[in-house]
């Protein structure tokens, strides 16, 4: 009888052992897989970050190009105004002069 409690102790003791083994292997897995979530939002999280300043800087320069090409059209349709009315002046004094000699 001995022997058959024995066995029984023996086969309870493996059972709790085994199931131990098991817990803790669970509780690695999560572990490992939280860690694993966790680097993912980080990178995911520095690659919008990388994403949105990339973007903020492309708006930026679009809105340089876009000022200095207003600025060189104005300067372009100043410099159109300021032939226009140098061609007026002189067209009038073309004008006056055919006049004059009339």
């Amino acid at each position: 009888m001995n022997i058959t409690l024995q066995r029984e102790a023996n086969a309870r003791e493996y059972l709790e052992k085994q199931k131990k083994a098991e817990m803790e292997q669970i509780e690695l897995n999560e572990r490992l897989t939280l860690e694993s979530l966790e680097r993912e939002q980080e990178a995911n999280r520095k690659l919008t970050e990388e994403a949105m300043l990339l973007k903020f800087e492309a708006s930026q320069k679009v809105e340089k190009v876009r000022l200095e090409a207003a600025e060189e059209l104005s300067r372009l349709q100043h410099e159109k105004d300021l032939a226009l009315q140098k061609a007026a002046e002189d067209m009038k004094i073309q004008t006056a002069k055919v006049f004059s000699f009339v």
